[in-house]
């Protein structure tokens, strides 16, 4: 199988959204699997990402997070003929046929905490969890706070959902 993974993240200084990748990838990386990681990222990764012979990174030089997503990304993933693609932020690309989409959510700050959330963050919300998350063949939410405020907030039945807390194995 062909698993896509947005990587974007690791291209600049991150936080917990880029340390819970990191985290993924070694769990994957000591995993004895035939399937192949393609790592995605609209920009250069600047951390040695150690990986094992099933991982190809490709790595673009765009400026743009959302416009590479769209475009560049999506040109990718058909290329590689890609079964699966997980987002482990909110942003999915557009559907591509015969490809399921995976994406974690980490909360809904845009909808139940604005007051605790950048505008900048809860303009990218509004904008794209729920359209992702309708889309999405299934979503991973980081606990059951989160899935609780997933279905309320957006609307979305708990058989898409599954809680898997962070530092947990993600590919059962």
């Amino acid at each position: 199988m062909n698993i896509g993974i947005d990587v974007s993240l690791l291209s600049n200084e991150w936080d917990g959204i880029g340390t819970y990748i990191l985290s993924e990838l070694k769990y994957i990386a000591n995993e004895n699997t035939n399937d192949i990681f393609y790592l995605y990222s609209n920009k250069p990764v600047i951390i040695d990402l150690n990986i094992s012979r099933n991982f190809i990174v490709r790595e673009d030089n765009t400026n743009g997070h959302l416009k590479w997503l769209l475009t560049k990304l999506k040109k990718h993933l058909i290329e590689d003929k890609i079964d699966v693609f997980w987002q482990p932020n909110f942003l999915l690309p557009y559907r591509i046929k015969g490809m399921k989409l995976i994406v974690t959510v980490h909360d809904l700050s845009g909808y139940a905490y604005m007051e605790f959330a950048s505008m900048k963050n809860n303009i990218a919300h509004r904008l794209f969890l729920k359209r992702t998350c309708k889309c999405a063949d299934r979503i991973l939410a980081i606990s059951k706070s989160c899935m609780e405020d997933i279905e309320k907030y957006l609307r979305i039945p708990s058989h898409k959902i599954k809680v898997i807390y962070n530092g947990m194995k993600m590919f059962n």
